[in-house]
């Protein structure tokens, strides 16, 4: 059994033509982001190689004694000699197994949230977006504030709880999970990408879709 969307000529290419006004809004953007695009790349493109030849160079990183060229002394001092190194890598790990699954798990059902009507659906789409906006120096400095171990909003939450607080930035053990959560505080970004993506989807396709799905339950597809 064919299937065609309604309206669709059978038989006949259609042609779709860019319009005068999508054309000018096309160019109003590209004429907006080139001024940033070109000092961000500039800005990019000159500490970049000076930091790859320093890379190579023993450097005490203010400049008061004179560098010395040590080629690949430095990688291999921090592969072999650096007895932290396996501590960052497992740290680093632990923060990306769990913060990159658990913040796109979080947009998504935020998106999808996003996408269904209700009263202050605008102002909730604004709350959400928000936090990535504020500087991330405020923001680090706002999580310092809620997680102090002795007079943090957080553990004075949990203390009215009567539930344990633990140290936060100051407990090796809680420390990493404090993070994972302050990663998850700018996720309006990610949700607002999905959101875009869900609204892409045409109507008429889902709608075709579904109808489909009986069909091939009764076998009419083969």
């Amino acid at each position: 059994m064919n299937y065609r969307l309604p309206g669709a000529r059978v038989g006949s290419a259609s042609v779709r033509h860019r319009s005068p006004t999508t054309g000018a809004t096309y160019e109003m953007a590209c004429s907006s982001l080139a001024p940033g695009s070109w000092a961000s790349r500039r800005l990019a493109s000159i500490p970049s190689p000076c930091l790859s030849f320093t890379a190579f160079q023993r450097y005490d990183g203010l400049g008061f004694k004179p560098t010395l060229w040590v080629g690949w002394r430095n990688y291999y001092n921090i592969l072999f000699n650096d007895p932290t190194m396996i501590i960052a890598l497992k740290n680093t790990f632990y923060y990306a197994l769990i913060a990159v699954p658990l913040g796109t798990v979080l947009a998504i059902l935020v998106a999808l949230l996003m996408n269904q009507p209700f009263r202050g659906q605008s102002l909730f789409r604004t709350i959400i977006y928000l936090p990535y906006m504020v500087p991330v120096v405020a923001s680090a400095l706002l999580f310092t504030w809620l997680l102090l171990p002795n007079s943090g909003l957080v553990n004075a939450i949990l203390a009215e709880l009567h539930l344990p607080q633990p140290g936060w930035m100051a407990s090796p053990d809680w420390s990493k999970p404090a993070l994972i959560l302050l990663a998850q505080w700018g996720l309006g970004q990610a949700a607002l990408i999905y959101l875009s993506g869900i609204q892409s989807v045409p109507k008429t396709s889902t709608r075709v879709l579904k109808s489909m799905e009986p069909a091939r339950f009764d076998g009419s597809g083969r």
